[in-house]
């Protein structure tokens, strides 16, 4: 259940490497990338980038039903409500208790396969782990789903009371908002306020990547001032929560 703050940081980053490491082609191939604009190389780097995604993707959704699945996610007067809302706000609010002593099992293959069934066990049985597990899914295939999906999935996964979902939802408003996202129309300052303010709480609440996170916000001024020194103190709490933690290499 590691940290899933996603694929448009990974295809990003392999974007980079992979325009770098195109000059150690063939003497021909190399003399062909040089005549190339940025752009193009951009553009063939991505393309790359996003072929090795897809090849990656464990776990490919179920397309039996899957309109029907869709509908019912987005017609959801539940999910709607948690998506549009900051996550803080609505962290823990359907949190059922003894669905989290089933932190450490995994149901990303049954929800791939089913998630329809992952659906109804998140929404009628309170099962954070399916919720979240489903959100993982459904972010993995954005490319074929569109990312809306996932992100109303983690903020579903966020009101049972999952702190890392709460932190991938807040994630997903701070670095790839789309323009469907309910935060798009909301003012800066307050996405900000909320987005610092959930970090902080993750983090309080042993989420390495919230801590993380707001390790970030005060390096970088997001809706506060730069602050070394705290953002040192941040970094180093999401080594202490989880030094195994993506969160704790960065």
């Amino acid at each position: 259940m590691g940290f899933q703050i996603s694929f448009y940081i990974k295809r990003i980053a392999l974007a980079v490497f992979l325009s770098l490491s195109l000059v150690a082609c063939s003497s021909e191939e190399e003399t062909e990338i040089s005549n190339m604009t940025p752009e193009e190389m951009s553009e063939m780097a991505n393309e790359i980038a996003e072929g090795i995604v897809e090849e990656q993707i464990e776990n490919p959704l179920n397309q039996t039903g899957l309109p029907e699945f869709l509908k019912a996610l987005e017609d959801n007067s539940e999910v709607k409500a948690n998506y549009a809302a900051c996550p803080i706000n609505v962290f823990q609010k359907y949190k059922a208790y003894e669905n989290h002593m089933l932190i450490n099992d995994n149901f990303e293959q049954q929800c791939a396969n089913d998630p329809a069934g992952c659906l109804k066990q998140c929404i009628e049985n309170r099962n954070g782990p399916m919720c979240h597990d489903l959100a993982y899914v459904l972010e993995e295939n954005e490319k074929e789903i569109t990312p809306r999906y996932g992100r109303m999935m983690y903020a579903q996964a966020c009101a049972t009371g999952w702190p890392l979902s709460c932190t991938n939802r807040s994630a997903g408003i701070r670095n790839a908002m789309q323009d469907d996202d309910p935060f798009s129309s909301k003012d800066e300052s307050e996405t900000n306020m909320c987005l610092n303010a959930t970090f902080e709480k993750m983090c309080d609440e042993e989420d390495s990547w919230g801590c993380y996170m707001t390790g970030s916000s005060y390096q970088y001024g997001e809706g506060r001032e730069v602050n070394e020194a705290k953002a040192e103190e941040y970094y180093n709490r999401a080594c202490q929560v989880d030094d195994e933690s993506g969160a704790c290499g960065n």
